[in-house]
């Protein structure tokens, strides 16, 4: 039976709680509002799909003169964007008790989940301080980015808009996988040749409609602020200023290398972001977005990183990584939200796991793609800024099980998921066992087997074998764990494949409560 770290760590800091304060009336109201308010204080993923309204035969609904031209109930102005947004439950279930507790809970909550984000069926609360919105099942679109953090500011009385922001690597996607932050805006498939590079950073459009980036009330417009930055928080001159420009003739050679790939009408496309979104997006990244949560895979998607390879002793060249965590599929859970606590150090043996980290591309990019798009904005942080890196694999497909076709209706209880933890160990185990193996006389007399990837040490696989302990969550490591990007690996950060993560910190670890 697998160990769950989850159920070690969330029980023993819910042993001592007690369902019951008979005194809690008697509390001074002020006490009670901010029991009320810690109570409420839970870090929680939430899976937002994003799919597309438009109408290909309505030339009319795509007018671009529609954008930005109407205002919400709040009296915001909001994009107006041809898109939906959904989560994977009913709304019913994203309320939070606390709303038909008392009178009182109920205050509590509204002012915790101040913004009501309408959803296609329903609305949903967020929480900015608490709430990481994971975007899922998008078209990867610059532009449409941009128009959802605005109207989820606009839906915010509070105008704080989203402060945790996560986005999942996709093979197409136009952020990480390939090196276009020169391009990020305009949503194309190809790179900027050098001739549009120019005309993107000073592009002016006509719209009609003006647009002041909102500001708190008591303070002077953004631009006239006086950045009160930390040494994280700010870009650093010295490692995106003269690399800046190196780094975009990078970008530009890789434009003209690849634009045969592409047909001409996509690369001289010029449907470019609106100016409003422009704005509202640097204002954004500027002066609110506070986390950007990159999510990764390795290079095995699941648990067995290198099944087959075996040594000539019949022991796998590099073991099962149980520690590393592990995540269901999130557009198969049946789940509108996921609480997670999140401890800065993971606090298993995982040491060993993570020299045998591999990624199909470099986990550099992330943070580089990111920072040289900031640079190419102009986004000056005024507010505390990280982005992370989180690793976990994900649970093989179970053939022909009666607990794979009904995984949404098991997924709805902790002990249900559980169980598919332990169906997708048993046949990761099950096949990590029938490998080829790999005779001495195929090799000679003095085959070795080492290095950061290849665990010969027969106690310390027996350690971890005995040690480890699953974790449905993720690694969250810092943007630059993985080391920096400049001018002798620009290239090779964006190119190679199948990367060995070069990582010594130990990282954080997110611990889902499922």
């Amino acid at each position: 039976m697998t160990k769950f770290f989850n159920h070690e760590h969330i029980a023993s800091s819910k042993q001592n709680h007690s369902l019951k304060f008979h005194l809690f009336p008697c509390l001074p109201r002020e006490i009670r509002l901010h029991i009320w308010s810690l109570s409420l204080s839970q870090h929680r993923f939430i899976p937002i799909w994003v799919s597309s309204t438009t109408d290909d035969s309505n030339p009319d609904q795509n007018n671009r003169s529609r954008l930005y031209s109407s205002y919400n109930y709040l009296g915001n102005i909001i994009s107006g964007s041809h898109y939906e947004l959904s989560i994977n439950d009913s709304v019913s279930n994203t309320v939070s008790p606390f709303l038909s507790t008392t009178i009182e809970s109920r205050s509590a909550a509204l002012d915790f989940f101040h913004i009501c984000l309408p959803i296609a069926r329903g609305q949903v609360r967020i929480s900015p301080e608490y709430d990481v919105l994971f975007l899922q099942s998008w078209d990867k679109d610059p532009s449409l980015l941009a128009n959802i953090l605005h109207d989820i500011r606009a839906y915010d009385p509070k105008d704080e808009g989203l402060l945790h922001l996560a986005l999942a690597h996709a093979e197409k996607s136009t952020f990480f996988n390939v090196p276009q932050p020169s391009n990020l805006l305009s949503g194309h498939t190809a790179l900027l040749v050098d001739e549009d590079f120019d005309a993107f950073l000073h592009h002016e459009t006509n719209d009609e409609v003006p647009y002041d980036p909102p500001v708190d009330k008591g303070e002077q417009d953004v631009q006239a602020v006086s950045p009160q930055v930390t040494d994280n928080a700010m870009i650093d001159d010295n490692e995106t200023g003269a690399f800046h420009d190196e780094t975009l003739s990078f970008l530009t050679r890789q434009s003209r290398e690849r634009s045969d790939n592409f047909p001409s009408s996509v690369s001289k496309k010029k449907d470019d972001i609106h100016s409003i979104a422009t704005a509202s997006l640097v204002d954004i990244l500027s002066n609110k977005l506070r986390s950007l949560w990159c999510v990764e895979q390795p290079i095995r998607k699941t648990r067995n990183s290198y099944r087959h390879h075996r040594t000539a002793h019949h022991r796998p060249m590099s073991p099962l990584t149980k520690t590393c965590p592990t995540m269901p599929s999130l557009d198969r859970i049946d789940r509108s939200y996921i609480k997670f606590d999140w401890l800065e150090n993971d606090p298993r043996p995982v040491k060993l796991d993570l020299k045998q980290l591999r990624f199909k591309k470099d986990p550099r990019r992330f943070y580089h793609s990111w920072r040289v798009l900031e640079k190419t904005l102009g986004v000056q942080h005024t507010v505390p800024f990280q982005i992370y890196v989180c690793v976990a694999t994900q649970m093989s497909p179970l053939e022909e099980s009666e607990l794979e076709k009904n995984v949404a209706r098991y997924t709805s209880t902790n002990p249900a998921v559980r169980q598919i933890v332990n169906r997708h160990h048993q046949a990761d185990l099950a096949e990590s066992e029938i490998g080829p193996e790999l005779p001495v006389r195929d090799f000679g007399s003095h085959l070795q087997v080492s290095g950061p990837g290849c665990l010969r040490n027969d106690e310390s696989y027996t350690q971890l074998e005995k040690d480890a302990t699953t974790t449905i969550g993720m690694w969250i490591f810092p943007g630059e764990a993985f080391g920096i990007v400049d001018e002798n690996n620009v290239s090779e950060v964006y190119e190679r494949v199948n990367v060995r993560a070069n990582v010594s910190d130990l990282p954080g670890l997110a611990v889902l409560d499922i």
